[in-house]
C-alpha cells in the first residue's frame, strides 16, 4: 500500500484560491507597508539611541538590520546584558564560517510592532553605550 506523501489537496486548493482571487497580492502589499513602517521607526530609534561609533544602513529589503561596531569590539561580550533587558540580537560571527564578523550584530524587525521596536532600540542603545564607555 502506498500512502502518497504528496501535497495535501485540501491545503493546495486553499492556496490556489487565495492566489486566483488576488488575495496574495493584497496580502503582500500590506506586508510591504507594515515592514516599511517598522524599518522606518526602528532605524529612527536606533539612530537616536545608538552611540556615534556604531553604524548601520537602512535596509532596502529583507527582515534584518546589520549593525557594525569598530574593529576589536566583540558583540558577544554584551549579549547576555541585552538579554537581561529583554532584548536580543545575533552576533555577526553566527553567520561567518570562519567566525569572523565579531564586530557586527544582526537585528530582526519583522516580528515586532513599532512600539516594541522603539523600546527595544532604547534598551539596546543603553546597554551598548554602557559597554562601550
Amino acid at each position: 500500500m502506498v500512502s502518497g506523501g504528496g501535497l495535501n489537496p485540501f491545503t493546495s486548493e486553499i492556496v490556489n484560491s487565495v492566489i486566483s482571487l488576488g488575495f496574495l497580492k493584497t496580502h503582500i502589499q500590506r506586508l510591504r507597508n507594515v515592514y516599511r513602517q517598522r524599518i522606518e521607526i526602528f532605524c529612527d530609534q536606533l539612530k537616536k539611541y545608538l552611540p556615534d561609533q556604531v553604524m548601520f544602513k537602512v535596509p532596502k529589503g529583507g527582515y534584518f538590520i546589520w549593525v557594525k561596531f569598530l574593529d576589536g569590539v566583540d558583540t558577544n561580550t554584551f549579549r547576555k546584558e541585552t538579554q537581561k533587558q529583554n532584548v536580543d540580537f545575533y552576533p555577526g560571527n553566527f553567520f561567518s564560517h570562519q567566525k569572523e564578523l565579531k564586530n557586527y550584530m544582526r537585528l530582526c524587525f519583522s516580528f515586532y510592532d513599532e512600539k516594541i521596536l522603539a523600546e527595544g532600540a532604547r534598551r539596546l542603545g543603553k546597554v551598548i553605550s554602557d559597554n562601550l564607555s
